[in-house]
């Protein structure tokens, strides 16, 4: 067949914590940020074929995109797994034949097997299998499913990506992503990074990263940048080494960007590459810190949580300037009733605003699903959605009605006026790094007044509608339970320190969007604890 243009589609990514759906809206942004993956693939595919990239977070999917299209290439994460079925869907009744890959088809790819017209690539693209893909449909040998080799591929030979192809829509973004490394040392039996990507830290050169952060500043980007690896300092000496050059970089640029990351806790150990952390422009680390339980920790193999002080850690990297934000998960084994309140406590001692908290997911394949499975207490396996309800197994030391209920007890405990107290102890306790100083943009001060129910004085003229709405936005926020404690952080920061008045407003913001978000899924708990009282009836 003849392939002159192929579309690249990215799937939309259900709400969640961590899609801050609710608080793009207040900024003027559609998605958290592109997708890297496609766009790296992007760069595989040979030049004499026309590219479109469209992702559904950002835009629709429209006729016209299919039909001009030769090929169709999907990448997609478990979590998008709804999307997929629907794109690939569209794609079948328009006559095309759809590459897929990604973390979801690597690790799902039997669910998937008697769909008609889709190949599958499993496992990373690096290596030529991308071409090897084309060159077949060119030929008409195309095969059903294409497996990466068992070595994992050198990340020094991956290609630039093709961020060019989001210059149209590159405003709708509210961060950039680059990743510096693939894979992670740590044996968490719930965990599948390893089974995608493999236990040893595989990193690009210093010289790929830098030519990354050239391609997004001639673009025009400036803000955050999250760097998506699966555990940053998995490999500390080559961490180090980029860290320095990017260090140069940004000092050269006038620190143009901010970085993000997530790593493993002891990185609160390394205290000279926190400090060359802080001066390359990171603000802020995701930690699986998952729970304070030694015992849980230790049943679920992340033995590198136990040789720490998980408090002094966090504390540890905030006193560098650097925000802490984490996930937990409820119904470990070692887990009890206790350990619900025990979460929130830590989180409230450690001051960190946002906890990701979700139930315990059995990712296929995983040791902790080999376990479960022998153990005969598994009843499904999940898409890593951590806001999901649906508990896939037998907890050990509770009821599957008990876990559920904790886990609304955190949520509302965890996302009520207590958020609000959480981001200012951690402003208070976290200095203020000097390059890191910024001015509050027009749409974030149009936000706060968003979020304070101010919105009207954007506005030129003021009617009756334009009251009303006030009257609705006051209610809301400044009325509400826990409105007190929402204006309490604006004013003690303007009061205290200034400077951090850009941050406070994000993460009100951002609170708005988790307190949306812990609603509905109280409400799905509501739901399903009504299900299995019914089904007792029965």
């Amino acid at each position: 067949m003849e392939i002159k243009k192929i579309l690249l589609v990215y799937p939309e990514i259900p709400l969640s914590f961590w899609g801050v759906q609710y608080a793009l809206k207040f900024i003027g942004k559609k998605a958290n940020m592109p997708p890297l993956g496609l766009l790296t693939i992007a760069a595989m595919i040979p030049a004499e074929i026309e590219l479109k990239l469209v992702d559904m977070n950002v835009e629709p999917l429209t006729e016209a995109d299919l039909y001009s299209a030769d090929a169709v290439f999907v990448s997609a994460m478990s979590v998008q797994n709804v999307s997929f079925a629907a794109v690939i869907n569209r794609c079948q009744k328009a006559g095309k034949i759809v590459v897929s890959g990604g973390p979801y088809v690597s690790a799902y790819w039997q669910n998937l097997a008697d769909e008609p017209d889709l190949i599958m690539v499993l496992g990373e693209a690096e290596g030529g299998v991308v071409q090897q893909v084309i060159a077949d449909l060119r030929n008409d040998k195309a095969q059903k499913i294409y497996q990466a080799p068992e070595t994992k591929p050198d990340l020094g030979q991956s290609p630039l990506p093709r961020y060019d192809l989001i210059r149209l829509t590159l405003r709708y973004y509210a961060t950039m992503a680059l990743q510096f490394c693939r894979g992670c040392p740590g044996g968490c039996e719930f965990c599948d990074i390893t089974l995608l990507f493999g236990n040893k830290t595989r990193t690009k050169t210093t010289q790929q990263i830098i030519a990354e952060l050239d391609q997004l500043y001639n673009l025009g980007w400036r803000g955050s940048i999250f760097w998506v690896d699966d555990n940053f300092i998995g490999n500390r000496t080559k961490a180090t080494e980029v860290l320095i050059e990017v260090v140069k970089w940004q000092k050269e640029h006038n620190y143009p960007f901010m970085f993000f990351t997530e790593a493993s806790v002891d990185l609160g150990t390394l205290d000279d590459l926190l400090k060359l952390m802080v001066d390359a422009g990171f603000y802020m680390v995701f930690l699986g810190i998952e729970t304070p339980n030694p015992e849980a920790l230790k049943t679920a193999h992340k033995t590198q949580n136990v040789r720490v002080n998980l408090l002094e850690t966090v504390r540890k990297i905030q006193s560098y300037g650097i925000q802490v934000i984490a996930g937990f998960v409820l119904g470990l084994d070692g887990d009890d009733l206790t350990s619900f309140r025990a979460i929130i406590d830590f989180v409230q001692k450690a001051a960190i605003p946002s906890a990701m908290v979700g139930l315990l997911q059995i990712l296929v394949n995983t040791k902790l699903y080999m376990r479960l499975k022998e153990e005969g207490r598994l009843r499904q396996t999940s898409y890593g959605d951590i806001q999901s309800t649906i508990i896939g197994y037998q907890p050990k030391s509770m009821s599957p009605e008990e876990l559920l209920q904790g886990f609304a007890y955190v949520l509302k405990e965890l996302y009520g006026a207590d958020y609000f107290k959480r981001c200012l102890e951690m402003l208070r306790r976290t200095p203020m790094v000097r390059h890191r100083k910024r001015k509050l943009s027009w749409r974030e001060i149009y936000a706060l007044f968003q979020s304070l129910g101010l919105q009207i004085l954007s506005r030129r003229r003021i009617g009756w509608r334009e009251i009303g709405a006030l009257l609705q936005s006051l209610e809301l926020q400044l009325f509400a339970p826990t409105g007190r404690a929402y204006a309490r952080l604006l004013l003690s920061i303007l009061w205290e320190n200034p400077k951090w008045f850009p941050e406070a407003v994000r993460m009100a913001i951002v609170g708005y969007h988790l307190q949306i978000m812990t609603a509905q899924i109280c409400t799905d708990i509501g739901d399903q604890l009504a299900k299995m009282a019914n089904a007792e009836t029965d």
